[in-house]
């Protein structure tokens, strides 16, 4: 078996990287997801710009001097959810890709009153929103502020179903990422066409839904010939980014949590149809894995890691943990002058602070980030888990590198964090996806020879 390219289009960092036949990693390149923030809370991206983006991306990464681009057999992806962009009917995309966290229509509580009012958790496994974040919300604010390009709109096409077009020249979603817009029926697997009509968006067209690992065939010739990959490379359907990082971790058992530091902090575990729990009120995502019956059940938060990055932008400093963890063992020694107000972060979605005056350092400031991100991870873990936690704790995401955030995360959990020793687990999660795909290809020639 040769190797696989994978892509991983997060909120933070585009990446992509290529595994050999044992899936270890032998080169990475990452850019920085290209953005553009606008005065109204606007959070976009140029479908253009994105294109751009993803081919120089692969063709850095199949340049390293220790890649063979002729073994690469198969590409496959982990994508962030609920960013999307609509086409017309000649699939060329009207305005730019709104990503998941874009908020120009947050003014608008009918929007997420909509999208509530007909959700129905025990058949979405999606909790109550409040906020304009997930896709209907978003497609209803366009309807209702941008009639000009509803109008011509359509198609609605996830970010990750556009990239799948791209490479493959068809629209498909992956199940487990979908699930996260609350219009699909988890247990049918199915689009929830009643929904849809009564929300008023049945006039666009939605990807056919698929399984992750779905082997979609070879690539567009266009494609192959660009990035200068084999003529008979494939195209595996990938997933979303935080599921893709509990395979790329090892986190195969259910029962097993993994938790993510990274723009957002999550936290997911694996279980079967039998475990599943729904009631009203409910707090958990719950979302297909891939194959039926076997379902991640996550719980995430604004408050993460992303907070930092937002407090040293706001404050126009740099701030590397390693660097600074010798100052902040020593601020984390004492008792902090200032602490995180997650109720009121994560009603801003940024970090917002108690007590304090014009003397607290920068390095208390991200200690009181530490500390409020690793109290919200044991509210998350004990909303999968009740008091009952396992014994270990997986971590990955780039906070997972810091030895003292873990410890503080240990500390306040009461249980050990093992920092997974996988680089880019997003990526070898989506990978895995693609190993697993070809080698179910090559058992069904081989059976059939």
């Amino acid at each position: 078996m040769g190797h696989v390219l994978a892509i991983d289009l997060g909120t933070t960092n585009f990446k992509a990287a290529v595994f050999d036949e044992q899936c270890e990693l032998v080169a990475v390149r990452r850019v920085r997801t290209p953005i553009k923030n606008g005065p109204d809370g606007e959070r976009e991206i140029d479908a253009c710009v994105f294109q751009g983006t993803v081919k120089r991306l692969l063709q850095s990464v199949l340049g390293d001097p220790k890649v063979s681009r002729e073994a690469v057999q198969a590409v496959s992806y982990s994508s962030q959810a609920n960013s999307f962009l609509l086409l017309d009917e000649k699939d060329r995309p009207l305005g730019p890709m709104l990503v998941w966290n874009d908020a120009q229509y947050q003014h608008d509580v009918e929007l997420v009153r909509q999208v509530n009012a007909l959700n129905k958790y025990a058949e979405t496994g999606m909790p109550r929103i409040n906020s304009v974040g997930v896709l209907p919300a978003k497609l209803n604010g366009i309807k209702k502020y941008d009639y000009d390009r509803w109008a011509r709109a359509h198609r609605v096409a996830l970010m990750s179903d556009y990239l799948t077009w791209l490479f493959t020249g068809k629209w498909v979603a992956e199940l487990g990422g979908t699930a996260l817009t609350s219009l699909i029926d988890i247990h049918k697997y199915a689009w929830r066409e009643d929904v849809i009509s009564e929300l008023g968006i049945d006039c666009l067209a939605f990807s056919e839904l698929g399984w992750a690992g779905q082997d979609l065939g070879v690539i567009d010739q266009d494609w192959l010939s660009m990035l200068g990959l084999p003529h008979d490379c494939r195209f595996v359907l990938g997933c979303l980014d935080q599921y893709a990082g509990v395979i790329g971790a090892g986190v195969r058992e259910p029962g097993e949590l993994c938790e993510t530091t990274g723009t957002v902090l999550s936290v997911v575990r694996r279980t079967n149809q039998s475990n599943l729990e729904f009631s009203d009120g409910g707090e958990i995502f719950v979302g297909p894995a891939e194959s039926p019956g076997q379902y991640y059940q996550m719980c995430f938060s604004i408050v993460g890691g992303g907070f930092i990055e937002q407090y040293q932008i706001a404050n126009d400093i740099t701030i590397d943990l390693e660097a600074m963890n010798v100052e902040l063992q020593h601020i984390c020694s004492r008792r902090l002058q200032i602490e995180l107000d997650r109720d009121q972060s994560r009603l801003m979605c940024e970090p917002v602070f108690i007590g304090g005056d014009g003397t607290v350092c920068a390095g208390e400031f991200v200690a009181a980030i530490m500390v409020g991100v690793a109290d919200e991870l044991k509210d998350l873990c004990e909303a999968l888990c009740g008091d009952v936690l396992p014994r270990e704790i997986v971590c990955v995401g780039g906070a997972s590198k810091s030895s003292l955030w873990r410890g503080m995360k240990s500390r306040i959990l009461g249980v050990a964090m093992h920092a997974s020793d996988c680089e880019e687990p997003a990526c070898k999660g989506a990978a895995i996806l693609a190993f697993k795909a070809l080698s179910e290809r090559e058992t069904q020639s081989s059976s059939q020879a």
